[in-house]
């Protein structure tokens, strides 16, 4: 009854898990979204010259995404976002190698307690020879030893790890999935002119403030652009 309840506590928790992870693919792609449909194509020779000045292509960063945590936005200039998908997915690594180590465990002892149990039905048998016709075919033999109390316990444990090794491997293949598609992103938008500032009033109110260049005469870095009049300050908090 205990590892039951163990098994529907886990299920319950590991649920968890997958929705703040499709939240999370949510927010990626709602953050990428909008800067993707704001970038105004360049010429031709414009967009060349931005692809080689780009320290790695989009597809090169998502393919380092996926062989290391991280190295992909590493390359892409963005080392606080390579340092959260490296803790991430060396967290999935962590835990799926912790399950996988459990599970080995679990089995060493489901197979000590079967030879035990079987053991001590052979010596009961020697002794008994009812039982011993009782127990003469396989099934009935096997069903005895799956009878005792210790093997079913350890194997409802055993059970259970498989299940949480199912677990973490697709947390692991998800995550990272996931990293490769925000590298990919982070590397395509690295060179979009984005001003965002975060001011401290003498009021004791933060303002936010966002300005994207929307075309007109060049810039410094060869784009033409436009720089769009600042929104109005929003004050999302005040003191």
């Amino acid at each position: 009854m205990q590892s039951s309840m163990d098994r529907m506590s886990t299920g319950g928790w590991c649920r968890a898990w997958m929705r703040s992870a499709l939240r999370a693919a949510v927010v990626v792609a709602v953050i990428a979204a909008p800067a993707a449909a704001l970038q105004v194509a360049p010429a031709d020779t414009l967009g060349a010259a931005a692809d080689s000045s780009r320290a790695v292509s989009p597809r090169g960063a998502m393919l380092r995404s996926f062989l290391l945590p991280g190295w992909g936005q590493l390359a892409a200039g963005s080392p606080t976002r390579a340092g959260v998908w490296f803790a991430i997915e060396g967290a999935d690594v962590y835990m799926l190698t912790r399950t996988l180590r459990r599970l080995g465990d679990a089995k060493d002892r489901e197979r000590g307690l079967v030879r035990f149990r079987s053991d001590s039905l052979n010596g009961a048998m020697a002794q008994d020879t009812a039982l011993a016709r009782r127990l003469a075919d396989p099934l009935a033999f096997d069903s005895a030893v799956s009878a005792g109390e210790e093997v079913r316990n350890i194997r409802n444990l055993v059970e259970s790890r498989e299940q949480q090794r199912q677990d973490w491997i697709t947390y692991t293949l998800f995550f990272t999935l996931l990293s490769g598609v925000d590298a990919y992103v982070n590397a395509q938008l690295v060179d979009f002119p984005v001003d965002i500032s975060l001011r401290h009033t003498t009021e004791g109110a933060f303002v936010l403030s966002l300005r994207v260049p929307l075309g007109g005469p060049a810039s410094s870095s060869g784009r033409a652009i436009r720089e769009a009049p600042a929104p109005p300050p929003h004050r999302w908090w005040r003191s």
